[in-house]
């Protein structure tokens, strides 16, 4: 789902607990974060192998995703490292979508289970590359022999963070969302400031998911509207 400034943590977190206040309490615009996740649908949908298929959405949030596309696919999963957030979806879900599983802890992650792993606007909050290099191996573990990886909204170097917003607001605007992306970046100005993103060259990228079994490539756009940002495809190395 869209977070322009987003929690989610995996191993050794590098954010701060007051990122998942911030995410619980004004990340919840529903049209803004789907007009946010457009293409990423459409790219997930586009393939139409994973009509059987099973995903999990790494860093789910209020699971935007798996509500949009939990009809197109064979079963979508999410994990969250907000654990309140978690017991609500799980309630929530438990409704809605009541073969869908939601995880709190990444240890609790089936192994061998997933055709696709997405991972939307969190990689920026690992922190650092070791953590991210991590992520690439659980996620390996995670997947099944021919399972695939999708990395969007990555921060790379250099990056304006000015004109990445400036350009959310164009976007926005253009789309009748101003006035929630206004109150989005407000609330995130006015939030954590001592957050280190993590920022990553695209070869560098690839350099790193290969030494954990991952060939990777750089789609020809970002699946997000913010263009400072790109997204990349990883398949198995079976080499």
């Amino acid at each position: 789902m869209f977070n322009f400034l987003r929690m989610s943590a995996e191993v050794k977190p590098s954010t701060e607990t007051r990122w998942l206040t911030y995410f619980t309490k004004y990340e919840t615009h529903t049209p803004l974060n789907r007009l946010w996740m457009k293409e990423l649908k459409a790219w997930v949908l586009d393939r139409p192998r994973l009509a059987q298929s099973r995903l999990l959405d790494y860093g789910c949030g209020h699971f935007d995703l798996g509500l949009q596309i939990s009809s197109n696919v064979g079963g979508i999963d999410g994990y969250d490292a907000n654990t309140p957030l978690v017991l609500e979806l799980k309630s929530r879900l438990q409704r809605e979508l009541p073969t869908t599983l939601v995880f709190p802890k990444t240890d609790d992650i089936p192994l061998a289970t997933y055709d696709l792993i997405v991972m939307n606007s969190v990689s920026q909050y690992l922190g650092t590359r070791e953590n991210l290099r991590m992520f690439f191996r659980r996620a390996r573990q995670w997947s099944k022999p021919s399972g695939e990886l999708l990395i969007s909204d990555i921060i790379p170097v250099p990056y304006s963070p000015a004109r990445d917003a400036i350009r959310s607001l164009v976007f926005s605007s253009l789309h009748g969302m101003l006035l929630p992306m206004i109150r989005h970046l407000y609330f995130a100005v006015r939030n954590p400031s001592d957050t280190s993103f993590l920022q990553i060259y695209a070869e560098e990228l690839f350099a790193l998911a290969h030494t954990e079994g991952w060939k990777g490539k750089r789609l020809p756009r970002n699946l997000t509207p913010s263009n400072a940002r790109y997204t990349a495809h990883f398949t198995q190395d079976t080499q």
